[in-house]
């Protein structure tokens, strides 16, 4: 693993490329940003030693330990309970298991998946669909699952 503190102007940089809601609090222009190379594809952007954001196969995404300590209100789907055991083997998320979602949701941005009970972030990925599409469609996939509780990436230790 190749490890490096990123420069302030880098920082702002990089939120600007964290167009998503989610990414919220997750980085400010004072705070010392490291940068830890995991993989040929595969970076963690680390505040005070706690990852808070991935870039996995040139995709940013909000670190799933960081972001379940945040209340998500915005870019997420809310799935069911049977829909959760097979998100928390990697699979997927389907439109049949999808119980709620917020509207306003764009096609290709990261998107956080919440249980339905708990509201709580089991996975993050990457929304198929816009918000519109998912009020006109009842079946096929919708998110592709690229980060989930228990996977390598919850895991990692840096």
């Amino acid at each position: 693993m190749l490890r490096s503190y990123i420069k302030r102007k880098d920082v702002k940089a990089l939120q600007g490329m964290l167009d998503s809601p989610l990414f919220e609090g997750a980085l400010s222009p004072s705070a010392r940003v490291e940068r830890v190379r995991v993989d040929q594809s595969t970076e963690a952007y680390l505040v005070e030693g706690t990852p808070v954001v991935f870039r996995v196969k040139g995709v940013f995404l909000p670190a799933l330990r960081w972001l379940v300590t945040k209340e998500v209100r915005r870019c997420y789907v809310v799935v069911d309970e049977g829909a959760a055991e097979r998100i928390l083997k990697g699979a997927h998320v389907m439109r049949p298991g999808v119980v709620e979602y917020d509207p306003g949701i764009e096609a290709s941005k990261p998107v956080a998946v919440l249980m339905q009970k708990s509201r709580r972030a089991i996975a993050v990925g990457v929304s198929e669909w816009s918000g519109e599409e998912y009020a006109e469609r009842t079946r096929g996939r919708c998110v592709v699952n690229m980060h989930y509780a228990g996977d390598w990436l919850w895991r990692l230790e840096l």
